[in-house]
């Protein structure tokens, strides 16, 4: 659906989640699940006699909205642009708009976050001895009851063609991981921020929820992951255990400083790990079948959606493999999502595999025949992020027997919660790198969109299906950054609080936020995305996001945000159901103006006029 009026749209500072007994700066929550946060207007018949117990005779003590700020702060704003001789930027407005800014120029030291005199932002605290669960995967099955496991000899193809388990046995190609992870046409990406795995370097932890512990692929897989919870109840199933044996070692393959946490449930207190729980993995339910929950906005969309908000973590989510196509203009599926796959705080992943007609290093690649890409009631465009899938590794079949009955998994990694292991690979790596964007899944997500429309990037063929978002896959080299290598020039932003504190300027009515950003004079492309997070309570009893933003960009001369015609945009994106916009162009000018517009609202939503925004620019 259109809108009626083009209007200006501008994307000022970002924000960040503050500190305080219960909530920090990064929007990490507390052990205390209601922790006070400014609220105002509260409607006291809308809450019920024990919550009532709990509010204090001031109305701004309410601790009704879920924002992550601490009690008293209205809205925190925050800025990365690692090229910059200081990087990092903060302004924090209290209830009585009395505001506290300042530049923070460097991080002391590389497993601390921007500590600064009378700063309140918490250290990140590497993670330094084994935890008392880890555990280490086999290369017997752990949790498949009356099977007998043993490895078979496999037969490669030449040019590693091979059919695709999830396409009716289509012939396609399987390339390996090192290529995906470390090659976009003849650049080489070695150089880049990388350390060997030593299991207690990282301070980056990734759960993985999962029904099976994972376990060796062959005998000299090195599998160590902490089991999140000792109550744990793992399935008796090869399937799940392949799922996530397979999803184990392509995230490791990808990222290999990672620990990864295994469980069955979201861990309650992810902070609280050690190392801290900073994003998680969901592709446990994409696989296997249909029901009636992978076509709406279910229970399960909705819990995940609200344990993003309450908890920022970044959460990958595997589209699903349902649209099963044995030609890609007839569908033979019926392309429904994932159930955590319709999450709309979620980053949702498709896959991509390469064509058959490659040569060298110049592949071509398709969008998945099999890949899930319809929404339900939200009208959310989903997947996002499109990425590689199809990898193939020199080792055996794995294979499951009992009785007459024999189950065989070849080293074809294929679907979608494979594309979502190694985005999740990517991503942790970038949180490794950039301690900015832990806790912030509205700016990794914005990250993403653009890293894929970046100089450095692998095109997504056409035709895309059902109005893809993106027509690039975001690479290794794009996404993962740092203030040494920035190879793509990106300047990240965040605004998390009382919308009111943050905008700059006002047209019809509708507030909006203005900004430029000064374009490197060897790049011409330039890249922007916004993502911003909703309640899970929101979604399900509105039908759709309560928020709708819009995204404009301006040539500019000079960085004067008011040196422009709202009216005449170099682009725009102004979708009315997506929770994120993306735009792409070429350009010569000095500067870019980028307006975010706040164009909607919904009355009835229960966090009205507080927003978690994020924003990217891939330069």
């Amino acid at each position: 659906m259109k809108k009626k009026i083009a209007l200006f749209l501008a994307f000022g500072c970002i924000g960040a989640n503050a500190a305080s007994v219960n909530y920090d700066l990064l929007g990490r929550k507390g052990s205390k699940m209601n922790s006070p946060m400014v609220y105002r207007n509260v409607d006291y018949s809308k809450i019920k006699k024990n919550e009532q117990q709990k509010v204090g005779s001031s109305v701004e003590n309410v601790s009704l909205k879920k924002v992550g700020l601490p009690n008293n702060i209205a809205g925190i704003e925050g800025r990365y642009a690692p090229t910059q001789s200081k990087p990092y930027y903060f302004k924090k407005i209290d209830a009585n708009n009395n505001v506290s800014d300042g530049w923070y120029a460097s991080v002391s030291g590389s497993n601390s976050y921007m500590e600064a005199s009378n700063s309140v932002f918490i250290p990140v605290t590497y993670h330094t001895t084994t935890p008392a669960n880890y555990e280490v995967g086999t290369l017997t099955h752990t949790d498949v009851s009356g099977y007998d496991v043993h490895m078979e000899n496999f037969t490669y193809n030449s040019n590693n063609v091979h059919p695709s388990p999830y396409e009716y046995n289509k012939q396609i190609i399987y390339m390996p991981l090192d290529y995906a992870r470390y090659r976009s046409y003849f650049i080489d990406f070695n150089w880049l921020y990388q350390a060997p795995y030593d299991g207690e370097s990282s301070n980056v932890g990734v759960y993985m929820a999962s029904e099976a512990r994972p376990t060796k692929m062959v005998p000299g897989d090195d599998v160590r992951y902490i089991r999140y919870s000792p109550v744990s109840s793992f399935a008796n199933m090869p399937g799940h255990e392949m799922i996530a044996s397979e999803a184990y070692k392509i995230l490791k393959g990808t990222s290999n400083r990672s620990v990864v946490y295994v469980g069955t449930d979201y861990p309650e207190n992810p902070k609280d790990q050690s190392p801290q729980i900073y994003m998680g993995l969901h592709n446990r339910k994409c696989v296997w079948g249909n029901s009636s929950a992978t076509n709406s906005y279910s229970a399960v969309a909705k819990k995940l959606d609200n344990y993003i908000y309450d908890n920022r973590t970044v959460e990958i989510a595997a589209a699903g493999n349902f649209a099963t196509r044995d030609k890609a203009s007839n569908p033979v599926g019926s392309g429904y999502l994932a159930k955590e796959a319709h999450a709309v705080n979620a980053i949702t992943v498709g896959a991509v595999g390469p064509s058959l007609d490659y040569s060298s290093d110049y592949f071509t690649y398709n969008i998945a025949n099999y890949t899930s890409y319809v929404t339900s009631e939200t009208g959310n465009i989903k997947p996002e992020i499109y990425n590689f899938s199809h990898f193939i590794f020199n080792e055996q079949s794995k294979v499951y027997t009992t009785g007459s009955k024999r189950i065989e998994y070849m080293p074809l990694y294929d679907g979608t919660e494979i594309s979502a292991a190694y985005t999740a690979g990517i991503v942790s790596d970038l949180l490794n790198a950039n301690s900015f964007y832990r806790w912030h899944p509205e700016v990794v997500k914005a990250v993403l969109l653009t890293a894929g429309e970046a100089a450095l990037n692998f095109p997504i063929n056409e035709p895309y299906p059902h109005g893809a978002p993106v027509t690039m896959m975001p690479t290794y080299g794009s996404a993962v950054f740092n203030k040494m290598h920035n190879l793509c020039g990106h300047e990240s932003r965040y605004w998390i609080g009382d919308m009111n504190k943050f905008y700059t300027h006002q047209r019809y009515g509708m507030k909006e936020i203005r900004f430029s950003v000064k374009r490197p004079k060897s790049i011409h492309h330039v890249a922007a995305a916004i993502a911003w997070l909703s309640s899970g309570n929101d979604v399900a009893n509105l039908g759709k996001i309560p928020q709708d933003f819009d995204l404009y960009a301006y040539e500019n001369d000079v960085a004067d945000v008011n040196n422009i015609n709202p009216d005449r945009w170099k682009d725009r994106s102004r979708s009315s159901h997506n929770s994120y916009e993306l735009v792409s162009f070429d350009t010569d000018a000095e500067y870019i103006t980028f307006r975010i517009l706040f164009y909607n609202e919904e009355e009835e939503s229960e966090n009205k006029g507080q927003v978690v925004l994020g924003f990217d620019v891939s330069l």
